[in-house]
């Protein structure tokens, strides 16, 4: 087989797969290195698709992976919610924090900005109050 995958560091290089293993949905090739150690390597990295892959400028992404990342974002700051309501917490300032967006990102405007898109000094203090008081709780445990 050979490694495909132009970012391998023996890519190009013909190895002999002496096993495999399955990690989930993934098949990783057991294979020899030159030294004799072994090594797992994913199977995908010896496909022809493989050697399509590039770096971008610009990340091109499904738009489907990002509204599926955009779910379990929101679902993991639900937990995070429950779990500050059932510790007691400032329920106030926690749901500020973790509530997840009404609109889409992109929609939304900085805290404190004008129409131009600046953020005014009232804007940029808040936001350095919010900052801080996250700061603040992951020093001291959550406790004040």
């Amino acid at each position: 087989m050979i490694i495909r995958y132009r970012f391998h560091p023996r890519y190009g290089e013909t190895v002999i797969a002496t096993g495999g293993n399955r990690h989930g949905d993934e098949v990783a090739l057991i294979i020899r290195q030159p030294d004799g150690t072994l090594a797992q390597l994913p199977i995908w990295m010896t496909e022809d698709r493989a050697e399509a892959m590039m770096v971008t400028e610009s990340p091109r992404l499904p738009l489907t992976y990002l509204r599926e990342l955009r779910l379990e974002l929101d679902a993991g700051l639900t937990l995070l919610r429950d779990d500050s309501r059932r510790e007691g917490g400032d329920k106030h300032e926690a749901s500020a924090i973790l509530s997840p967006p009404i609109r889409s990102l992109r929609a939304q405007e900085p805290t404190g900005a004008d129409s131009t898109g600046r953020v005014d000094e009232a804007g940029a203090a808040g936001e350095r109050a919010v900052v801080g008081s996250i700061a603040r709780r992951r020093s001291d445990g959550g406790r004040r």
